[in-house]
């Protein structure tokens, strides 16, 4: 019976701890979202792991090729031959010499240390181990590694990572080496083949591809060389892709003005230049009507004010409304329309005010 279940109830250590314990022989699957890995076992030992469904044969073309341990002419050659003969990448390697197997045992482990630090950050999923299958049955080198070794440097980096990505947050970001170190100092193997490396130009991608290094140890070489002073982030990489969409976008643009853009351009400007001035026309004969509305609304305020005091002079005090003086013929309804009026102090004083005038819209002729 297979044993399988969700990573969120048995965590990727449970399950490789419970394979090596119980010393089993098979391949165990692990999936989250559309990311999956294969992790070979044999009697609880790791034998090899994979991801992305990457082949050993993709696995080992990319890490000599990318770095340029061999050239392209070399690859093709070694595909013509791998095509004649049916043997794998591995064999060759073997055979023509690029290669010792006690070198291409340390390549394969190298590869289960990376596989396995992808997984041990993976805290959703499911899982799956078939016993007594294998994922590479032709592999000439067999390796046996010890899971309990791979996850202890697995989680060792696993720490390490947040420190190294509060400085390298980003796979674009370019190094180059600084023209007076900081320091001058012996650095390990990782760190002088990263430096030999760092040239202005590329990017942190593509030092951990040409490298050889992997992820976290190719980073991890960049993070030192950082802390001590002997290189400097530069800037970030523009990819192609994005380039091209900027040259294209700009050949569009050069297009689209060419030809009818400049026709609708002029005549865009055209009737914005009319148009605008028949907008003009009309705010400046608003404005005229506006002020000559405002010198009659000041000289009805007058006028009310003068009747207003006429009537308290002759009884005492002010009106109960406005209404009163019409309905005592001191007015008439017109020259109190737009005033809001309110007696105050027992008819002893009041307050005028001037209703606000309703805003007229100027209409377009669209």
């Amino acid at each position: 019976m297979a044993l399988a279940g969700n990573l969120k109830d048995f965590g990727v250590p449970d399950i490789l701890q419970l394979i090596m314990s119980q010393e089993k022989t098979g391949v165990l699957t692990i999936k989250s979202d559309a990311k999956v890995a294969n992790v070979g076992f044999q009697k609880g030992q790791l034998v090899e792991a994979i991801y992305g469904g990457a082949t050993r044969d993709r696995v080992l073309r990319d890490y000599f090729v990318k770095p340029g341990r061999i050239s392209s002419e070399e690859l093709q050659e070694i595909l013509r031959h791998q095509a004649e003969t049916g043997s794998s990448f591995e064999e060759i390697l073997l055979k023509f010499g690029f290669v010792s197997e006690e070198e291409l045992k340390e390549i394969v482990v190298f590869r289960i240390q990376e596989v396995l630090d992808i997984l041990l950050t993976w805290k959703e999923g499911e899982y799956r181990f078939e016993t007594d299958a294998t994922i590479y049955p032709k592999g000439v080198v067999q390796v046996s590694v010890n899971p309990q070794a791979v996850m202890m440097e697995g989680m060792r980096r696993v720490d390490e990572w947040p420190r190294i990505r509060r400085v390298l947050s980003d796979p674009k970001i370019i190094l180059a080496q600084k023209a007076k170190p900081i320091l001058s100092m012996e650095f390990g193997s990782n760190e002088k083949k990263v430096l030999e490396l760092v040239d202005g130009t590329m990017s942190l991608a593509q030092l951990q591809e040409v490298s050889g290094l992997g992820k976290f140890r190719t980073y991890q070489a960049c993070f030192n060389l950082l802390e001590v002073g002997v290189i400097e982030k530069k800037g970030l990489a523009v990819t192609k892709v994005a380039r091209r969409k900027r040259v294209s976008g700009a050949k569009i643009k050069v297009f689209t003005l060419s030809g009818a853009g400049w026709i609708f351009i002029v005549a865009f400007v055209i009737v914005n230049v009319v148009l605008g001035l028949y907008v003009r026309s009309m705010i400046e004969d608003k404005i005229k009507v506006t002020t000559t509305s405002s010198h009659l609304r000041t000289s009805a305020t007058s006028d009310l004010k003068v009747l207003l005091d006429q009537f308290f002079l002759k009884k005492g005090y002010y009106p109960r409304s406005l209404e009163q003086l019409v309905g005592e013929s001191w007015t008439t309804p017109q020259a109190i329309a737009g005033f809001d009026y309110m007696r105050t102090d027992g008819g002893a004083s009041y307050v005028l005010t001037p209703l606000a005038t309703e805003r007229t819209s100027i209409k377009l002729p669209f």
